[in-house]
């Protein structure tokens, strides 16, 4: 039963990250929007395929990265601390904002600036990570019933 709590716990951390990153991506496509018909199409039809492929590739990575995360020793620390993935993910919130605001002070800036996309790149793995490496607080797993310590142990 561990095991299948662990993969449903994984499927709902995924499902939600790639979710999110999607999000994310789309709306800093929408962001480096230019106009013209051709950039529309683009939008449209490319870049939502490319955000997916993109999200994707980047669980991935995260996946294989955190592994010790889910593993018994380390993994009993970063359960307990659940404010680092919370806190981790509101500085990639910060990253990606300010990644908008790079270029010299003008609104928005170009995702083509090697600054700029450093910040955003950072940004961008830190969410996922953090997102993906999140985990419920024991305390409120032991109100919700016993399903933790039934199921996980």
């Amino acid at each position: 039963m561990k095991l299948v709590y662990n993969v449903l716990l994984l499927s709902v951390q995924a499902g939600t990250t790639f979710v999110v990153l999607l999000g994310v991506y789309l709306l800093l496509a929408l962001l480096d929007y230019r106009g013209g018909l051709d950039g529309l199409i683009g939008l449209v039809a490319f870049q939502p395929l490319m955000g997916a492929l993109l999200s994707l590739a980047t669980i991935s990575l995260c996946v294989l990265v955190g592994l010790p995360l889910r593993l018994a020793a380390f993994g009993r620390w970063w359960r307990q601390r659940t404010f680092l993935a919370l806190g981790g993910a509101a500085a990639s919130v910060a990253l990606l904002v300010l990644s908008l605001f790079m270029q010299g002070g003008t609104v928005p800036a170009t995702f083509t600036e090697p600054s700029v996309l450093v910040l955003a790149g950072c940004g961008w793995f830190l969410l996922a990570f953090c997102l993906l490496h999140v985990f419920p607080p024991d305390t409120l797993l032991h109100r919700v019933g016993l399903f933790r310590t039934r199921y996980s142990k």
